[in-house]
């Protein structure tokens, strides 16, 4: 499979192509696109599971989304800036959750909103573990939850 953008350079976005699109990077550094996984709106969530290890890449955008991971993750925008990549949970779910235990999800440079849970939340610049086992890195803006 083909992702824009990614085809000869899995380590950036393409901003003519890439908006708006999502992409797995698994162990290997292999990608795959997850664009049409990931769109949701903000009546309807997309709703996706994770079980392997790896790096899901989001270039800038707003993406309505309720993700699930059971293998430990880096989730990130491309852009390395967190005010261009927004995970929404469309107020209907949780919008990461991790199932399982010894399971890091790293969550960088992107904000999430719109969803609610039950762990502690950490927003800012910070560098903390929730007790679910995930935790936010530096440049993660947390709102809404």
């Amino acid at each position: 499979m083909s992702c824009p953008g990614y085809a000869d350079n899995p380590d950036d976005c393409d901003e003519d192509v890439d908006t708006n699109t999502a992409v797995w990077l698994d162990t290997d550094g292999s990608p795959t696109d997850q664009t049409a996984a990931l769109t949701g709106t903000a009546d309807a969530p997309a709703t996706a599971t994770f079980s392997d290890e790896g790096e899901l890449v989001f270039c800038d955008g707003t993406f309505y989304v309720n993700l699930l991971f059971s293998g430990s993750v880096v989730v990130k925008s491309d852009s390395g800036d967190a005010m261009r990549v927004t995970l929404d949970g469309g107020d209907l779910g949780t919008v990461i959750e991790v199932d399982g235990e010894n399971i890091e999800v790293d969550v960088r440079d992107l904000t999430v909103q719109g969803g609610y849970g039950t762990s502690d939340v950490y927003s800012g610049t910070a560098s903390l573990t929730a007790d679910s086992g995930w935790s936010f890195a530096t440049r993660v803006n947390v709102t809404e939850l």
